[in-house]
């Protein structure tokens, strides 16, 4: 998400970067659709698989089926139905996590695996390194939501932030919805299935097809197509059809809707309170066109949804929404995937082997990342043979992957060409789509003041704001490259949400702990110690940073004696939402406050006893906070950055404000005169202090 400011007005234009889902988009008019996009050159037909929906023949994919199932034993057959999750990394034979997983491939007889984060071709090797220590063909997942990219990405080398190239990235499925394009759609489905196959998988666990209609969804979000059921319904259906025609499973999630929850299913069970005539008009309407489109596959959800079983029971476990709803109402018959078995909305209290029974026993047929493959597969076995679970049940989840697995053309050929995957993926061809969506995908929301197009002398003086993950370095890169050749003299700075918890984890991973205010003569070592990562962090810092507080610390109390005098009026003002972006400037706090308060060390001191900073950048109270300007860029401009201490419930800002005629005082910000800056030891030398 990227927000442009000038002098002018800053505060009026708003631009959204493929994540917006407003109906007026910029030059269409509310409510169009735009004409279909053209997209040219094609992706050459595919040559490492035959597309899927044009060699379906599933007499001689149920005969192949029969044959091996009738070899395998209960173990064998209940191993089927377990996928266990692994990276896409490179991955050294001897390697002691390679070893683990090809390990329970081979000796486990695993049906399947999810793979996870790599480069193309090191995927590609890995999944023929599995393939190859499997007794039956394996069947290979991923979450391919933005396509390929999603997990193939490729990554970065740092410190030099050189790009190492990957597959095509679409926008996330909220930016393709705002384009209301359906033929992109169809392509982004295309391509994913193209570069997806060419690397040796065959399902994505894709699209998204959660409305989302609850903003304070905390897993959500942009990875829906939005807010509107039936544009998540068209949109989705389209996707389905790209990804399927040309040689690809997709599977659909997470049913029966994760939107409308305000819980991460992730850490516990979540819970979907609406009547069931909610449901249907909104939450299953785009499941069931999909299904009405022909999807093979469908992944739950780890909800509660009281309206579809009263026994508060996560969706994935209930048979009463995964075989009476989706396999009886609905007419589902592909794949059902469970998510995620290792989520705590599903496992709750329960054991593992608990949650693998519950969950065959609803109608699933793969059970996705158990925390232990060979305790579910123990526990099906087991019951079995109490009579718990019918053996008939598990022939029918068996038979369908392994139909599966003949349509693919497994049962003759498991192996990808990795020589092949540079041919197929993150070409030029197929890049032509990824970059049209992302450019019908900007969102004009608001221009009150009319400023775009952009009216500007070239050598304006403008800056712009990227907000990001702090570990997203590519994060505005290409949006600021192209603005810089409109207006050379362009500052660009980053605002990162930051994690919460007691300490805040550095870039090496290490969890620094916080400067207290006097020195500690005991230790001296360790005073050295974070001396010289402070000074570390100004030399390579380059970002303003916006930094989340643990919720541990409870809310910021002032201080009574003398200090209590220095109490914030209306200090609600400067509350943060989870949800929400936002840096507010408070007033300096008074030098008796400060020297009250034991969580915070004034600026001057930590200055003085740190070192000097670079020039244009003011050292943090807190070693946590990577030294949060870009002072490099900012030292050949007139904008000077003051560091003032905000503690407020929710946020911590490490770098308030720039104090800048670039930038406009944010609306609720006390006036310059109440500022209270200390100048640096650098500034000193100068003879000059922060404007």
């Amino acid at each position: 998400m990227t927000f442009l400011s000038r002098r002018a007005s800053a505060a009026a234009l708003l631009v959204v970067a493929g994540c917006a889902t407003t109906s007026q988009q910029s030059g269409t008019a509310t409510g169009a659709q735009p004409a279909p996009a053209r997209i040219d050159p094609r992706t050459p037909p595919m040559t490492v698989a035959t597309p899927v929906a044009s060699r379906r023949d599933p007499a001689a994919d149920a005969r192949w089926a029969d044959s091996v199932l009738k070899t395998l034993t209960v173990r064998q057959k209940a191993a089927q139905m377990v996928w266990v999750w692994t990276l896409g990394d490179f991955a050294p034979v001897d390697g002691g996590a390679y070893q683990a997983i090809e390990r329970q491939v081979r000796e486990l007889e695993l049906g399947g695996v999810i793979v996870s984060v790599g480069g193309p071709t090191d995927i590609a090797i890995k999944i023929n390194a599995l393939q190859r220590a499997s007794r039956l063909p394996l069947m290979v997942g991923a979450d391919l939501e933005t396509g390929a990219a999603f997990r193939a990405r490729g990554g970065w080398f740092l410190p030099n932030a050189i790009e190492l190239g990957g597959a095509t990235n679409f926008p996330y499925q909220m930016g393709l919805g705002a384009t209301r394009d359906t033929t992109l759609a169809y392509e982004m489905g295309r391509v994913t299935a193209v570069e997806g196959r060419a690397m040796g998988i065959h399902m994505a666990f894709a699209p998204v097809l959660d409305v989302n209609n609850n903003p304070k969804n905390p897993v959500i979000s942009g990875r829906s197509f939005g807010e509107d059921p039936a544009l998540v319904a068209r949109m989705g259906r389209a996707l389905v059809r790209g990804i399927q025609e040309n040689g690809m499973l997709a599977t659909g999630k997470h049913f029966p809707g994760h939107g409308d929850t305000e819980q991460n299913s992730h850490l516990e069970l979540s819970k979907v309170n609406v009547s069931r005539a909610r449901l249907d008009s909104v939450e299953l309407r785009p499941f069931q066109a999909a299904i009405d489109a022909g999807l093979r596959g469908m992944m739950t959800f780890h909800g509660d949804l009281p309206a579809l079983d009263t026994t508060h029971t996560a969706a994935t476990l209930s048979k009463a929404v995964m075989t009476d709803l989706l396999r009886n109402t609905m007419k589902f018959d592909g794949l059902l995937v469970t998510d995620a078995l290792d989520m705590n909305g599903v496992l709750g209290g329960m054991t593992m082997s608990e949650a693998t029974l519950r969950a065959v026993e609803a109608g699933n047929d793969i059970l996705l990342m158990p925390t232990d493959a060979k305790v579910s597969i123990q526990s099906i076995v087991d019951a079995v043979a109490s009579g718990r679970i019918k053996e008939s049940t598990i022939d029918a989840a068996v038979r369908k992957q392994l139909m599966a697995k003949h349509e693919f053309g497994l049962h003759a050929n498991r192996f990808v060409d990795v020589e092949a995957v540079r041919m197929r993926v993150g070409t030029q061809a197929n890049l032509g789509p990824a970059n049209l969506a992302a450019e019908k995908a900007i969102t004009l929301v608001r221009d009150s003041a009319g400023l775009v197009p952009f009216k500007l002398a070239r050598d304006a003086k403008v800056v712009s704001i990227t907000v990001s993950g702090r570990v997203d370095i590519s994060a505005g890169r290409t949006f600021d490259a192209e603005l810089r050749g409109a207006f050379p003299r362009l500052q660009s700075l980053t605002l990162t949400p930051g994690s919460g918890g007691g300490g805040h984890r550095g870039r090496g991973g290490r969890k620094h702990r916080r400067l207290s205010r006097e020195p500690r003569p005991d230790d001296p070592a360790g005073e050295r110690r974070e001396c010289a990562q402070h000074r570390a962090r100004c030399r390579r810092g380059d970002r303003v940073e916006l930094h989340r507080r643990g919720d541990e610390h409870g809310q910021h109390a002032p201080h009574e004696g003398a200090a209590g005098t220095a109490q914030w009026a209306a200090r609600g003002e400067h509350e943060g939402r989870a949800h929400e972006l936002q840096q507010p400037v408070p007033a300096a706090r008074p030098a008796a406050h400060r020297s009250a308060c034991d969580r915070v060390e004034p600026v001057d001191t930590v200055a003085a006893r740190c070192g000097p900073c670079p020039p244009g950048a003011r050292a943090d109270q807190r070693p946590v906070a990577h030294h949060p300007a870009r002072h490099r860029a900012l030292r050949r401009g007139p904008p000077a950055l003051t560091a003032h201490h905000h503690l407020t419930s929710r946020y911590h800002v490490s770098c308030a404000a720039l104090r800048s005629p670039l930038l406009p005082l944010p609306s609720r910000c006390p006036p310059r005169s109440s500022w209270r800056s200390a100048p640096s030891p650098t500034s000193r030398a100068r003879g000059t202090s922060p404007s």
